[in-house]
């Protein structure tokens, strides 16, 4: 179900601060460093599935976003404000480059 809410959201559309829009979409809430959103993922997960949280490191503040599919090691997802403009996104980034992963808490 959460991949299903995530894809329904509109690209270039108005979503807000990443953290703002996986709380919309998928329950999951984090502040503003990348040490919140790290501590709300769980350290149990090695292996990410569609649908589940994710978070990688950038400057402080880190990226929260949505995992929509996995292929060959390179999810595609859906997030907001990742160019720093509060926009909804699909965009594709390497699983390495993650560093933590959550299911989410509301379907």
């Amino acid at each position: 179900k959460t991949v299903a809410k995530a894809s329904s959201a509109v690209d270039n559309t108005k979503g807000g601060q990443c953290g703002t829009f996986v709380r919309k979409v998928a329950g999951v809430r984090v502040g503003d460093s990348y040490q919140s959103k790290l501590a709300a993922m769980d350290p149990t997960i090695t292996e990410p599935q569609p649908g589940m949280v994710f978070t990688i490191p950038y400057k402080d503040t880190g990226h929260i976003g949505i995992i929509l599919d996995i292929k060959d090691g390179i999810a595609t997802v859906k997030h907001s404000n990742y160019d720093l403009d509060e926009k909804i996104t699909t965009d594709q980034i390497p699983v390495s480059k993650m560093t933590g992963f959550t299911y989410p808490k509301i379907a």
